[in-house]
């Protein structure tokens, strides 16, 4: 019969996945002040390394019982600081869609105006038909 104690990860396995978990959260302060920064270089190099840092707490984190509440609790944290990060950037790629649609607006159609064939070119809501 296995006891509650000889199911419990490893100690050392344990103890490496703290630092794992906060070097998660180190690579979102660093991708907080890039996105706070609006430095787009900054933005991805801080990206990139916290994909590298999820890849490395990854298969600590698929261990059975792993997580203890207060790592739970830590990586908790760390989801919603993602959640809020991914509503900014969607926030400012709003803003910045929206000013890119007032400093070019959108062509005017062409009315009166000859097409490549030579033909005039009508609306087609002016109500007047082709004998």
């Amino acid at each position: 019969m296995m006891t509650g104690s000889s199911l419990s990860l490893p100690a050392p396995a344990r103890a490496a996945l703290g630092p794992a978990l906060e070097l998660l959260d180190e690579q979102l302060g660093v991708l907080s002040t890039a996105l706070q920064a609006r430095d787009a270089q900054a933005l991805q190099a801080a990206a990139d390394q916290l994909v590298a840092a999820l890849e490395a707490a990854g298969p600590m984190l698929r261990e059975p019982r792993a997580l203890t509440p207060a790592l739970r609790r830590q990586l908790a944290y760390a989801v919603g600081r993602v959640a809020a990060h991914r509503e900014a950037l969607a926030r400012a790629t709003a803003s910045v869609d929206r000013a890119i649609e007032v400093l070019l607006p959108a062509p005017a159609p062409a009315a009166g105006t000859y097409s490549a064939r030579g033909y005039n070119e009508r609306a087609a809501a002016t109500g007047s038909a082709w004998a």
